[in-house]
């Protein structure tokens, strides 16, 4: 099992395109992260001035008990920079970063 909050390897192409001008998918789905602990999490990061963070285009949680986040970034730099204060406001809120999975888009768009 992986440490919390560490990141699954990128696949070779995601590592190629590091560095490069491209938008991720981010997905972090933590472990058992309640909605209660979610809406705490979003609030902390809100009130130290991170909760709106520059490159991230798209936010949106899912699920009940298990309430995992999806997040489109203008490049995984910028996602990279803000990954910290996710993970250290998790870790404020007792919750395991469970995983986090970065991808290049292959499109910006839905067409």
């Amino acid at each position: 099992r992986r440490p919390p909050g560490r990141c699954r390897q990128p696949s070779p192409i995601a590592q190629a395109w590091r560095g490069a001008d491209v938008a991720v998918a981010v997905h972090i789905c933590p472990d058992k992260m309640s909605k209660a602990e979610y809406e705490r999490v979003i609030k902390d990061l809100e009130d130290s001035g991170v909760g709106e963070p520059e490159g991230r285009t798209f936010h949106a949680a899912y699920g009940g008990d298990q309430v995992c986040m999806f997040e489109v970034w203008d490049s995984a730099e910028q996602f990279d920079a803000h990954r910290g204060r996710l993970m250290e406001k998790l870790q404020a809120a007792g919750v395991d970063a469970g995983t986090v999975d970065v991808h290049p888009l292959h499109s910006g768009h839905p067409d």
